[in-house]
């Protein structure tokens, strides 16, 4: 008998979600993410700190979640308009990223204060990418409870986790 017990860091709620969703995403996308590797930050090694840097980096989210960069377009302004309705992220520094669906193409938007963290970009851009792949792909609809936590949770799925949990600190 162990003194210190592993104990699951969620609620018995919270972790029953994650396993209906985690079994859910696998349903809609195939089982091939879910035990695949991860993408690591040495990956993005490379990194420019302007607009083909950000289109690299949308191109090696999109492959790794399976969306077409080309059906994509990448925005890159001063902030994020608050006109935007759908999937918006904050961060101290104000918005970070906004999906939306403009006729037969996404588009997503970052602030241009975004180029100077790649990590905190590439989680952005997967966040976004997420919102492609359930929204846009009419998997879920933006009145469903649970679609951000959704969102985030399909990040992880698609192998991108850890630059969310590593950008996690910038978002409010």
């Amino acid at each position: 008998m162990s003194l210190f017990k592993p104990k699951c860091p969620v609620s018995s709620k919270a972790e029953t979600w994650i396993e209906q969703s985690l079994d859910w995403l696998t349903g809609q996308f195939g089982d091939g993410y879910l035990g695949a590797d991860v993408l690591l930050p040495t990956e993005i090694d490379g990194y420019t700190e302007d607009e083909a840097g950000a289109q690299r980096l949308l191109a090696i989210v999109c492959e790794r979640m399976g969306a077409s960069a080309s059906a994509i377009d990448l925005q890159i302004h001063g902030e994020v308009p608050s006109t935007r309705r759908s999937a918006r992220r904050t961060s101290d520094d104000g918005e970070l990223g906004a999906y939306e669906r403009v006729g037969d193409r996404s588009e997503i938007t970052v602030p241009e204060s975004l180029l100077k963290k790649p990590v905190s970009l590439v989680a952005t851009l997967a966040h976004e990418v997420a919102h492609v792949r359930l929204l846009g792909e009419n998997r879920v609809t933006s009145e469903q409870y649970d679609q951000e936590q959704l969102t985030d949770l399909a990040t992880v799925f698609f192998g991108l986790g850890i630059f969310i949990a590593n950008a996690a600190y910038d978002y409010t």
